[in-house]
């Protein structure tokens, strides 16, 4: 949970479109404000590995959900022919009327796609796994 009401969500739905969730040290991102829309290109690179690697997505999925029962935004974006992997990564902050708590959540799959990926499936899921963790840190930074 990170928060309450709709002024919460309102400074997390800002730090997601400032790509706060990726604000990381060990990330550099091509900066832009704004959500972003349907095709748009993601592009970062990160350090892994004593190496700085490229990885050039497009974004897949806008998310924009007004309901009685709460809102959400957010965006997913899927990796392009040059990523290491083939996925998507799906960045929420959603606002539930009932409780009135405030989520960030971040969904993804992917699976290698070069053999060198593959041979080091477990390195590159710590890898994935230590973006989320990271990310979640980042957001919680950014508005407390």
């Amino acid at each position: 949970m990170f928060g309450t009401g709709e002024a919460t969500f309102e400074r997390r739905v800002a730090a997601l479109a400032a790509r706060t969730m990726i604000d990381l040290p060990w990330i550099a991102p091509l900066r832009r404000e704004g959500l972003p829309a349907v095709g748009d290109p993601v592009t970062f690179a990160s350090h892994q590995l004593g190496a700085w690697m490229r990885h050039a997505c497009r974004v897949v999925e806008v998310v924009e959900e007004d309901t009685a029962q709460g809102r959400a935004r957010g965006f997913a974006y899927g990796t392009t022919a040059w990523h290491a992997v083939a996925g998507e990564e799906r960045f929420t902050v959603r606002w539930d009327h009932e409780s009135d708590e405030v989520t960030y959540e971040i969904r993804r799959f992917s699976r290698p796609k070069r053999p060198l990926v593959r041979l080091f499936a477990p390195v590159a899921r710590a890898l994935q796994v230590r973006f989320m963790r990271d990310s979640l840190q980042a957001m919680r930074r950014a508005v407390t």
